[in-house]
């Protein structure tokens, strides 16, 4: 049922004109978006292999595409509404506050079909408040996400996609304005890694997982740079 309703709901807010009513909207719009941010369905494994080694799924492989289906809907419905809550006052920032740090979380899904989604919906919401590309939409937000990252970096275990995050911003947004960033997740990593080293923390693996990510998003962004100077060179 789940999947039909967020059909009709983006069919509806696609309906709605938020000039006409905007404090109602102003309410009725972030209690959707965190109503479908907190469900299970959201939340739920697009990995087959995760769902055999988690839950005793007898068929991995079709659960796994069925999360993925509902998720991309899910993505499809903060696009509809990000188009209706364009057109009121102030609704669609308190709509960015909600489903930008989400989405981003989504874009490295392992699923292509959820991954192709979530990144969509980043770029409608671009259109949708009138920026110039999704980087430019993230780079306006950047100290909202940034809080938002370095917030989850206490709790990697309860917010385990926190490095894809953190890969993502960086193909996006220049790396002047992420090494403070960088530089900030890979202190806390390396004390937290300190502290745990005696205790054989769970959660070990993870902050190796967060350094590995920051060590790939410097390799990338440093291979661009080689790729560039050869360019000149060859020229």
């Amino acid at each position: 049922l789940w999947a039909p309703s967020l059909y009709v709901l983006s069919r509806i807010f696609l309906s709605q004109d938020t000039t006409r009513d905007s404090s109602r909207m102003r309410t009725l719009i972030p209690y959707v978006a965190d109503t479908l941010l907190e469900s299970r369905h959201w939340t739920s494994s697009t990995s087959a292999a995760e769902l055999i080694s988690t839950s005793s799924s007898r068929r991995p492989v079709r659960e796994a595409d069925r999360n993925a289906l509902v998720i991309a809907l899910s993505c499809e419905t903060i696009a509809s509404i990000g188009r209706s809550a364009a057109k009121g006052n102030g609704v669609f920032e308190l709509l960015l506050l909600r489903v930008l740090y989400p989405l981003l979380e989504r874009v490295q899904d392992p699923h292509p079909i959820v991954s192709q989604a979530a990144s969509a919906t980043l770029n409608s919401l671009a259109v949708s408040g009138k920026h110039s590309s999704t980087e430019h939409l993230l780079k306006a937000n950047l100290d909202y996400l940034v809080d938002a990252l370095l917030s989850r970096l206490r709790y990697l275990s309860l917010y385990p996609r926190t490095p894809s995050v953190l890969t993502v911003l960086w193909k996006h947004i220049d790396a002047a304005s992420l090494q403070p960033l960088l530089r900030d997740c890979a202190r806390h990593s390396l004390r937290r890694l300190r502290q745990d080293s005696s205790r054989n923390e769970p959660h070990t693996l993870d902050l190796l997982r967060l350094l590995s990510a920051i060590a790939h998003v410097i390799r990338s962004r440093c291979d661009e740079g080689d790729e560039k100077d050869d360019e000149k060179n060859d020229v």
